[in-house]
């Protein structure tokens, strides 16, 4: 905006809504935005020639010289919302007013804008001045294209009714801009300004861009939003401008660029940004998005293209079950589909093929700093890129197509930027750099692309994970995969896999790539279940295997099945049965479980023993794992040459855990330098299962490079075999037991280890661990008491139902909330907790069912708090759990006493809050109750929701620290604690007896200000218990400024030595005087002067009191115009400005004072020390405000 000043702009503000609207909400803003640069060398007489200026446009316009004056005295100040009072240098037309009419005076001298808004929209813009010599930026705008309001599109037919001038020869026009303008010769070709320097046709309907080689001088085009098309860009001669810096291109219709752009070796800003799809908000609930607003973006792209049908055709096509709601993964993708194939993109057709989707002209333009091409279909950044050598930015985001960047974007200036030079979100298919290295930033892709520079090679590993119950087959198959002619003898004594065994496993089919998978066998016991979840992850493929002879009913493949899809959703997962030559027909609902669990790759059926199935079961599984996305990513070199040397070391060495400096030092010897690139390659080799990390402050000063170790020492805690844990608890004197196989150096290390991922937890003041997995079965015996009327104490509880409870969640959660336990009512299946006055019960009742119970005063507090650790739970670890949850009807416990409630389901409430239901019935005792008492047991799950509860949580703290307030803060020295001054302990004593509270402490000498701080808020008074020691001590005379000055509150002054020495001191001169304190030092008059005292503390804190009773509860807000009784006592009337009689504020005020509500009003209370000190103050003690709104009071100033 500041290039405006200096300059003459004439806005010819198009206004196809309501005047009113866009003159406050768009047009002004804009207008006072340019008005504060172009008047801010102000003018300040007739000399200069505004003033004559001005006068000429009154003659037509109106007198606007006030407004201008007024303008340059004061600022540009709010502007009124209607045409005809704009103040400033604005001319509002009347309808059908003559454009011929306006001028420019050549002599003005001085700065100015002028805006003319046209209020009728046939208004023919071919009578603009277009032959002003001294004109220099015109705009022509309106308010939103019409393709934005739904209301106004109809068959995708917009209405044209407006001219643009035949010609432009406005020779001194430097700037020229038509935003969202709607005209029918749709063209700005004509233009003859050879000065120009701006043309910018964005969001216009403009389809012919004018004759560059008649404006020699553009350095900026933007075209974006626009009709401009690919031919009008080939005729425009644009490549001709040899000063052109910035071109805007974005959601326009093409899938190339002319190759002479390439001629632009001055353009240093290049945007093509493709016409972008929807996005739907995702409900982790109910996974469904609501169209609302969707139509709006698919207008805009209908109004742009013929390539797609109108909006609510299209919506209609995709809207499947024809409930006005999208389904984010079914059917929005669909829509998401059509917008990306029929709409022109680059990289969409062969145009390009040499640069994989980016123009060749592109990279001929070598000053390029600038390159946005998000939303198109381009697959890769050759090589190439390294021609432009400036580059600073490249924003690829949103390309579904892109595949790999070029690692030669490393070395250009692009990594100096780091966070904003290289943008990559959105591109699913990006296997180089891998989406995984995206989502760890900038720096992360950076020190990837140089890698990736330096040499890469083709990676096509992933782990292969063989899960199941104990029995099923899972070694067995796993031998027979790699023997090599798919046959294993038996096991004979059927030996259990104890924790998890890890091999590696080369496969290559026919003349296919060779894929190396990492196999993971699982043990199968319960006991072993919270471990597993720590090894499951989405880069993997899974094999779940169950024994036919038994039959799916009893191999729990559910479970298996749900585990894997909340730990690792996507992961292909084979359901395998086992001993398939003892069985004639295995049975198996396939069809129900492949609904369910869409994961699911294939059922086959196979024999360890006679290699029946198993030949096809390996073909299968390498195309399955061949289509992942992940496979064939590009990986640096030195990435594999680190795992490597990791691996030689491991076999050389019969090491399993390695020190960090130890793998850096390899690092630095195979190529890697920077932690950073060192971390990443890490992570790396961490998802291939070669190595196990753990980047925490603790954790990260080890690297396991065998990651079989791992399970092994996970599994000493868990093990079937292992005897040294009792009822759950470690000891921690016991753990040389239970690594004994281990150096003693890693023991602490294993015992953090296990409490990161909640295996165990420390018990407060004990050495001990609780291995919640291990705990006894039996319940415990508490004491749950039934409620009391009139207690003050209510219950309320909740039920969970899962879709699937994941082993370990809720022993987790056990762990979480164990600060809340004594220690000992705490078992596998439940916890009884403490906190503050409350009690509360949490069990896993069923399978997929889990209960909470809680007693207390507040209840739901506690509920809460619980709630919000299983929500953290499933958010960390458990990505795909799904639940609902009921809540008891309040009145069936706290009125019927009943131990067996009816429950409200959550979405029954949020259904009948969104019908604006105001009550619910119970149907065990068919209680009606209040929609907002059930709403306020539950827990939020929207931004409303969780402002309620936070206000009435802010509500019930106020109140309750207005109930621990007290009346007076005793501060003193410690080193009067003599006998040689009175006792501070009696004095407290005393004043507590004559009926006052104190806040003292004891141990006042090992406190700092910070621990004076709320108390000192909560207290009416400070006594000062001053002495010459008091007055030397720092924190004493802190503590005094503190509560004086900051806080403002009042303090009596007591002294207790016989020394007045105090008096000199600093402390003494900012006491004063003038300030009468008591003397308490002398024991033969002490019962006097503590008479005195108390008179003194009676007097002050009952000034006190009087201030709090002069606390209102509203403050109105208003303006006097708007007052019938202000108009009636003398204030000025204003036309239009009196309302319905009993609306003016001060009726509204008599009338909640008669209701009991205290309000402040200007009128009474302003006047007693100063206008905004009084407002200040009122708004302080005010509770809520009132404003009255009206025009006059939001012009008032």
């Amino acid at each position: 905006m500041s290039t405006f000043q200096g300059q003459q702009v004439l806005i010819i503000y198009y206004n196809v809504f309501q005047i009113e609207y866009l003159f406050q909400e768009r047009y002004l803003s804009f207008c006072a935005a340019i008005c504060r640069h172009v008047w801010k060398g102000g003018f300040t007489s007739e000399r200069q020639g505004a003033v004559p200026w001005i006068k000429e446009l009154s003659e037509t316009y109106g007198d606007l010289q006030a407004g201008l004056m007024e303008n340059h005295n004061h600022g540009c100040r709010e502007i009124h919302d209607k045409p005809d009072e704009v103040k400033g240098p604005h001319v509002s037309l009347k309808q059908g007013e003559n454009l011929e009419k306006f001028k420019f005076d050549k002599n003005r001298g001085t700065e100015y804008a002028v805006a003319v808004v046209l209020q009728k929209t046939d208004t023919d813009l071919e009578k603009i001045p277009v032959q002003s010599e001294d004109l220099s930026t015109l705009y022509l705008t309106c308010g939103q294209p019409s393709w934005f309001e739904p209301s106004t599109y109809s068959d995708g037919n917009l209405e044209l009714t407006t001219q643009l001038p035949a010609t432009w020869k406005m020779k001194n026009l430097g700037k020229f801009c038509v935003n969202g303008l709607i005209t029918t010769s749709q063209n700005v070709s004509s233009m003859e300004c050879k000065n120009l320097t701006v043309v910018d046709v964005s969001e216009s309907l403009v389809e012919t861009l004018p004759d560059f080689r008649v404006l020699p001088k553009v350095r900026e085009v933007n075209a974006s939003h626009s009709m401009v098309t690919i031919q009008s860009l080939t005729s425009c001669h644009i490549d001709q401008l040899k000063y052109l810096v910035s071109l805007s291109l974005d959601e326009l219709l093409l899938d190339s660029l002319p190759r002479s752009f390439g001629q632009l070796k001055t353009l240093q800003y290049l945007s093509i940004k493709g016409i972008p799809w929807l996005r739907g908000d995702e409900d982790p609930q109910c996974g469904q998005a609501e169209t609302s607003g969707l139509s709006n973006s698919v207008a805009k792209v209908a109004a742009r293209t013929s390539c797609i049908e109108s909006p609510n055709e299209l919506l209609k096509k995709y809207d499947y079950d024809n409930n006005d709601i999208l389904n984010v993964k079914e059917e929005i993708p669909g829509l998401n589909t059509e917008l990306f194939m029929s709409v022109p993109r680059l990289g969409q057709t062969f145009k390009d093929a040499d640069s994989s989707g980016i123009p060749l002209a592109v990279f001929e333009m070598e000053n390029l700093r600038e390159l946005r091409l998000a939303n198109q279909g381009i697959n890769s950044v050759p090589q190439t890129i390294a021609k432009l050598k400036r580059l600073r930015v490249l924003e690829l985001s949103n390309n579904p197509l892109l595949e790999s960047v070029a690692g030669e974007v490393a070395f250009l200036p692009i990594r100096d930027n780091v966070g904003q030079g290289l943008k990559l979100d959105g591109c699913p298919s990006l296997k180089s750099p891998p989406n995984d290295i995206v989502g760890r930033g900038g720096g992360a892709v950076i020190s990837f692309l140089k890698r990736v520079a330096g040499g890469f090679t083709v990676c096509r590993r992933t782990k292969l994970m063989f899960v199941g119950l104990g029995g099923a087959g899972k070694t067995s198959l796993l031998r027979a995969l790699m023997s090599g002619n798919y046959k294993t003898k038996s096991l004979g004594a059927k030996e259990v896999t104890d924790g998890i065994d890890i091999k590696a496993w080369t496969v290559k089919k026919n003349d296919g790539p060779e894929v190396t998978f990492s196999t993971w066998d699982f043990a199968g016991q319960k006991v072993y279940y919270n471990t597993h979840q720590f090894f499951l992850s989405s880069r993997a493929v899974y094999l779940l295997l169950w024994t036919t002879r038994s039959g799916y009913e009893h191999a729990g493949l559910e479970f298996w099945l749900s585990s894997i899809a909340s730990h690792a959703p996507g992961a292909p997962v084979f359901v395998i049965g086992t001993r398939a030559d003892e069985v004639d027909k295995p049975e198996i609902p396939m069809e129900k479980l492949q609904k369910k669990f869409p994961q699911i790759a294939g059922f086959h059926f196979i024999s360890s023993l006679t290699g029946q199935g198993i030949r096809v079961l390996e073909d299968r599984l390498v195309d399955v794992t061949l289509a992942q996305k992940y496979m064939g990513e590009q990986i640096p070199t030195v990435w594999l040459k680190l795992e490597t040397a990791i691996l030689t070391m491991k076999e050389k060495k019969k090491v399993s855990i390695v020190k960090w400096e130890e793998i850096a030092a390899m690092a630095n010897e195979v190529g890697i330098y920077e932690e950073d690139d060192l971390k990443e390659a890490i992570q790396f080799l961490t998802y291939l299962g070669s190595v196990q990390y753990f980047d925490n402050e603790f954790l990260r000063k080890y690297v396991v490079i065998n990651p079989q170790w791992i399970a092994d020492v996970m599994a000493c805690v868990v093990s079937i075999k292992a005897n040294a844990i009792k009822d759950g608890r470690l000891n921690h004197s016991d753990i040389g037991v239970i690594w004994k196989a281990y150096d003693k150096e890693y023991h602490e290390w294993l015992l953090m280890l296990t409490q990161e991922f909640d295996l165990t937890f420390p018990l407060p003041d004990q050495k001990v661990n609780l291995v919640p997995c291990l705990l006894p079965g039996e319940e415990p015996k508490y004491d749950w008491p039934d409620l009391e009327a009139d207690s003050g104490i209510r219950e309320t509880r909740m039920l969970y139902q899962f879709t699937y409870l994941p082993t370990g969640l809720f022993n987790r959660a056990q762990v979480r909330l164990f600060q809340f336990t004594d220690g000992k009512a705490i078992w596998k299946e439940g916890s009884f907790l403490k906190k503050n006055a409350h009690i509360a019960l949490i069990k896993q009742t069923r399978e997929n069912e889990l209960s909470v119970k809680v007693q207390g005063p507040e209840p739901e507090n506690v509920l809460l708090l619980i709630h919000e650790v299983f929500e953290g739970l499933i958010a960390e670890a458990y990505h795909g759990v799904t639940y609902t949850y009921l809540v008891q009807c309040p009145d069936c416990v706290n009125k019927q006493r009943t131990h067996d409630p009816f429950l409200f389901p959550n979405n029954l409430i949020r259904q009948a809050s969104n019908h604006a239901g105001a009550f619910l019935q119970c149907h065990r005792f068919f209680h009606s109750i209040s929609l907002n008492e059930l709403e306020a047991i539950m827990p939020p799950d929207s931004k409303s929701d969780l402002d309620m509860q936070l206000e009435n949580s802010i509500r019930k703290l106020r109140d309750m620290r207005k109930n621990n307030s007290t009346d007076i803060l005793v501060s003193y020295c410690a080193a009067n604690l003599t006998e040689n001054a009175a006792d501070p302990i009696k004095v407290v004593q005393d004043i507590n007896n004559m009926g006052y509270t104190c806040w003292f402490d004891e141990d006042i000498g090992t406190k700092t200000l910070s621990d004076f701080i709320v108390p000192l808020k909560d207290s009416k008074l400070l006594l000062a218990m001053v002495s010459k020691e008091y007055a030397e001590d720092e924190k004493c005379k802190e503590l005094f400024q503190y509560a004086s000055q900051k806080l403002k509150k009042p303090y009596v002054i007591v002294t207790i030595t016989k020394s007045f020495d105090w008096t000199k001191s600093e402390l003494g001169m900012n006491i004063g005087l003038q300030e009468i304190f008591v003397d308490l030092s002398k024991e033969d008059v002490y019962d006097t002067k503590l008479d005195e005292l108390k008179e003194k503390l009676k007097s002050k804190l009952e000034e006190e009191e009087k201030k709090e009773q002069d606390a209102v509860d509203v403050f109105i807000s208003y303006c006097w115009s708007n007052s019938h009784d202000a108009v009636k006592k003398g204030t000025a009337e204003k036309d239009g400005a009196l309302g319905w009689e009993k609306g003016d504020p001060r009726e509204i005020r008599s009338y909640l004072e008669s209701q009991g509500v205290r309000c402040w009003l200007d009128i009474e209370q302003a006047g007693k020390t100063g206008l905004f000190e009084d407002i200040s103050e009122g708004l302080k003690k005010a509770k809520v405000v009132v404003a009255c709104v009206s025009d006059e009071r939001a012009n008032s100033p």
